[in-house]
Formats: C-alpha cells, sequence, structure tokens
C-alpha cells in the first residue's frame, strides 16, 4: 500500500502514488481535469502497462484505485489540455 501525494493543478487536486520508483496519478483526478465524466470512459483505451489498481489510504479508510502511469497520462489520442505535461511536473 502506498502513500498518496497530493499537486494542484490549475486549482484542482491530483493525487500521485509511487510504484516501483516511478509516478503514478489516479486516473479519477486525471480524468475529471480533462474533461472526461468518468474515469472508465478515459481508462478504457489505454494500453495494461498504462493501468494499474492500487490500494491506497483516505480519510474514509483504504480504498482501490485506478493509477495510470506517465504513458497512459500524456497518451495524445486523449490529452485535451495544451501544456498540461508541463504543468502537472511542476
Amino acid at each position: 500500500m502506498n502513500q498518496l501525494q497530493v499537486f494542484n493543478f490549475t486549482g484542482k487536486d491530483v493525487r500521485v502514488v509511487v510504484k516501483d520508483g516511478h509516478p503514478w496519478w489516479v486516473a479519477k483526478d486525471v480524468s475529471e481535469l480533462l474533461g472526461f465524466r468518468m474515469a472508465s470512459d478515459f481508462t478504457r483505451t489505454l494500453d495494461d502497462d498504462e493501468k494499474d489498481t492500487q490500494i491506497v489510504r483516505t480519510p474514509g479508510g483504504n480504498q482501490e484505485v485506478t493509477i495510470i502511469n506517465e504513458s497512459g497520462l500524456y497518451n495524445r489520442d486523449r490529452c485535451r489540455v495544451r501544456g498540461s505535461q508541463r504543468g502537472v511536473r511542476q
């Protein structure tokens, strides 16, 4: 189980976990930021190596969340926010 880190991007919180030394973004947060109605709409077409699930601690207890790696985050077919790559890394 990994600890969540929270980053603010354009006024919205984006949760990140570190898995195997690499950042993985919580799909729900990214999908909302990019204007998708549901995280499943965003992750449906991601390759298996671009998404996973992770148990994380939240104020409500342990939760299983879908996470996406950098490749999934910046997949050009899905990225609707121009310049988002630069902003998330800051």
